[in-house]
């Protein structure tokens, strides 16, 4: 199932089993503190929603002068740096467990080298070491989801029914708005703002760190045992993984729409695109949910919703009205709005999927076609500074096109 709601990534965590063993640690002694697991995770929300790599790190290295590359990397990066420990710590959860608060430290120690870069450093020296500290939160973030007391399901381990849980990501899109609020009101110059936010977001996870040492749950060695082999899926699964990874434009998007509208008043209207971002993610679930389509039908619809936000894009380049805020934002409003198409493509086939060891198997097809998605989306942003941000819109449009086509006639139901 899908964990995100404005989120940069859509990585499912593999030892989250729906029927099947419970979670590592797991026990029905376990104490339970719901009013602590909806705060915690509230924190962590709002910190994750200031570091944002899709728009806001995304503005601060234009400002910066950081080259097209480092720009368009930022959100590979993130990505890329979550996957990595769920594909290589997966093993070693006992010993990741033994230091839960761990992983917050870091997310705080790069939050603020961020704020000290962002006021000492400009150019491609400012883009490399906010890179690295964008992927160190994201190694973080996936090493927090397989460490006990930190992670996401240790939270909703301690609220039996995970309405701390649910409350506390439906959050999201309220730090977020109120975040853009505090922009659009101006009350202080967009750079020194943005600063300010992200050395809250540093606070807020040394807070978290204390508060983790302090209740964290310890975890029951081997309580939750993983597939030795990764069970067989059907083609249909297949497909539905790769046309599910060339949607990933949906999270490389948004940083190319900051630079495609950088030479007017877009760059000064960050805030726009943050409320376009905030609106789709209050209303797209509610709708997915309520069309009740199947996941094939999701992909093409969220497919179709993509090339038309590449190709709008692409007319306001054409007509001279890529810095016109409110039509990039319309666009931004598509993007965002697929993106939760995606996730609820996902949530259709886990559901359908018959048993945990299949849906296992799954989720780590979804984790590599995004792995690969990432891969080739850093490619695309390394040339991007020779082929223009025209062409790179162009090659989203050309992968949205694709999706349609695979996810024709898509069964997933086992």
């Amino acid at each position: 199932m899908s964990q995100y709601l404005i989120e940069d990534t859509e990585v499912y965590d593999p030892r989250l089993p729906m029927d099947g063993p419970s979670p590592i640690g797991s026990s029905d002694k376990e104490p339970r503190k719901p009013k602590l697991a909806f705060a915690m995770r509230s924190m962590r929300v709002f910190a994750e929603v200031i570091v944002d790599p899709k728009l806001v790190l995304s503005w601060l290295l234009a400002t910066l002068g950081a080259p097209v590359a480092m720009i368009g990397l930022l959100v590979p990066l993130r990505v890329l740096g979550e996957v990595v420990p769920k594909r290589v710590a997966q093993r070693h959860v006992d010993q990741i467990a033994r230091m839960p608060w761990a992983p917050m430290v870091v997310c705080a120690l790069a939050a603020a080298a961020i704020v000290l870069t962002a006021l000492t450093q400009r150019g491609i020296l400012a883009g490399w070491i906010i890179g690295a500290a964008i992927f160190c939160v994201g190694v973080s973030r996936g090493l927090a989801h397989l460490s006990d007391a930190a992670s996401d399901h240790g939270f909703a381990r301690s609220d039996p029914n995970q309405n701390a849980w649910h409350r506390s990501a439906n959050s999201a899109p309220l730090g977020l708005f109120a975040f853009a609020l505090l922009l659009m009101l101006g009350w202080t110059d967009m750079f020194t703002f943005i600063a300010l936010g992200l050395g809250v977001a540093a606070i807020i996870w040394a807070m978290l760190a204390v508060l983790i040492a302090r209740f964290a749950v310890k975890a029951a060695p081997q309580a939750c045992s993983l597939p030795t082999t990764d069970a067989p899926v059907s083609p249909e699964i297949k497909r539905w993984a790769v046309a599910r990874g060339l949607l990933s434009s949906t999270i490389l998007t948004p940083p190319f729409l900051i630079l495609f509208g950088s030479g007017a008043q877009v760059f000064g209207h960050i805030w726009a695109l943050m409320f376009a971002h905030v609106f789709a993610a209050v209303i797209a679930p509610r709708i997915w949910s309520r069309l009740s389509l199947s996941a094939g039908r999701i992909l093409q619809v969220s497919s179709a919703l993509v090339f038309a936000a590449m190709i709008g894009a692409l007319a306001l380049g054409q007509f001279a009205m890529a810095g016109f805020a409110p039509a990039l934002s319309a666009v931004m409003f598509l993007i965002s709005f697929a993106f939760h198409g995606v996730q609820a493509s996902g949530d259709s086939v886990l559901s359908r999927l018959e048993s945990w060891e299949t849906r296992i198997a799954a989720k780590k097809l979804a984790n590599t076609s995004l792995v690969a998605a990432m891969i080739l989306g850093g490619g695309v942003a390394l040339v991007a500074t020779y082929i223009g941000i025209s062409a790179v819109l162009g090659i989203f449009a050309v992968a949205a096109l694709v999706s349609i086509w695979l996810s024709r006639g898509l069964s997933t139901q086992s």
